[in-house]
């Protein structure tokens, strides 16, 4: 009994080598691999007609996504990443009682690489792109995602606030004007992404009650006192 199982054994074993190498062997010609991808256009063809263009639609609804999201990485110091390291080696130098003098390096060009303060590079970033108009409308062509990317946008400048105190009252004044002090741009968000624009309201008030940004206009305190 046990010689034949052993027998048995073997000849399985053997047998799913050939199989795996006769498998292989198939996978490395053209025909076949013509074969399936024909066969794979004819299943993606029957799914549509018999269970509907929808059929496969995502699980999730707008309101179950996450309002802001996240970018896997970017040259840009206005970022989560860049807030988190830059601005947190400044909250850790704080934390010892010291202090540190932040520098961003631009390597725009790698022949001719430019090292700013931070504080200077957050301003250009400002001004050049987060309160650009021709920004601002790319981000609303995104309908959704656009809406997200705005609303992180202000979130990693009050994280660079927060930690290293390198955001200037003027830019946030900037920023605000460009995004909520503009009822387009408001009703964008209102209308594609609502739980972007709370969480804008929000982060601008606290940075406000935190004295993190002190407006010095008259029309943007109002504003901020009547949304809190």
């Amino acid at each position: 009994m046990t010689d034949r199982r052993n027998f048995l054994s073997r000849a399985l074993a053997g047998s799913s080598t050939l199989l795996l190498g006769g498998c292989y062997d198939l996978s490395q010609k053209p025909w076949f691999t013509g074969l399936l991808g024909q066969v794979e256009h004819v299943t993606q063809a029957a799914q549509h007609v018999f269970a509907g263009p929808h059929a496969l639609a995502p699980e999730y609804s707008k309101q179950d996504i996450a309002p802001v999201f996240r970018a896997n990485g970017t040259l840009d110091p206005g970022t989560a990443d860049y807030a988190a390291h830059e601005a947190g080696i400044a909250a850790a130098a704080a934390r010892l009682g010291t202090a540190v003098e932040l520098y961003h390096l631009d390597a725009t060009r790698p022949d001719q690489p430019r090292a700013r303060k931070l504080t200077e590079e957050i301003s250009r970033t400002v001004r050049a792109r987060a309160a650009n108009p021709d920004w601002i409308a790319g981000m609303m062509r995104h309908g959704f995602r656009g809406a997200a990317e705005i609303t992180a946008t202000l979130e990693h400048m009050a994280a660079f606030a927060h930690l290293a105190d390198a955001v200037p009252p003027h830019l946030f004044d900037l920023y605000y004007d460009a995004t909520l002090g503009n009822d387009d741009i408001r009703g964008f968000m209102s209308r594609e992404n609502p739980a972007a624009l709370a969480a804008m309201e929000t982060c601008f008030t606290r940075l406000h009650e935190a004295s993190l940004w002190k407006t010095r206009r008259n029309s943007i305190a109002a504003a901020l006192r009547e949304a809190s």
